[in-house]
């Protein structure tokens, strides 16, 4: 599921490896987009050990940037 085009600077983030994502979570995926991850997005491959919506973003090598939410589930802007 993919989520409409936002402001990238303007929401909290933070890189997490591979294997603590989970649904729900709202991630930038190697290419640039955004992307919910939804509950079959979520896989084990034979060869890697994680799969987030058929990325194994370099074997776990490569961190995934996950956008922070709040506890109503919305994405928390940036204070500056």
């Amino acid at each position: 599921m993919c989520v409409r085009e936002i402001n990238k600077e303007t929401f909290e983030t933070e890189e997490v490896h591979i294997s603590k994502i989970r649904w729900g979570d709202t991630i930038e995926m190697p290419d640039g987009k955004l992307q919910t991850v939804g509950e079959k997005d979520i896989s084990r491959g034979f060869f890697c050990k994680y799969i987030v919506c058929g990325c194994t973003f370099q074997f776990g090598q490569l961190l995934v940037r996950r956008y922070k939410v709040n506890k109503n589930g919305c994405l928390i802007p940036i204070k500056k």
